[in-house]
């Protein structure tokens, strides 16, 4: 019995740490977006790099 709950409390740990990696990454990303939204990446697709001649 002790071995089956050790399991099922590892399993819960995993569980737990990848929560917080997905929530870090997902965290991370809309921090990216914002900073390019406001630069304005969404409104401005004739000029650019490869854009707009």
């Amino acid at each position: 019995m002790a071995q089956q709950s050790e399991g099922v409390n590892f399993i819960g740990l995993n569980i737990i740490l990848i929560s917080v990696v997905a929530l870090a990454i997902f965290a991370y990303l809309v921090m990216l977006i914002r900073k390019r939204w406001k630069k304005g990446f969404l409104h401005d697709a004739d000029g650019g790099p490869k854009g707009g001649k």
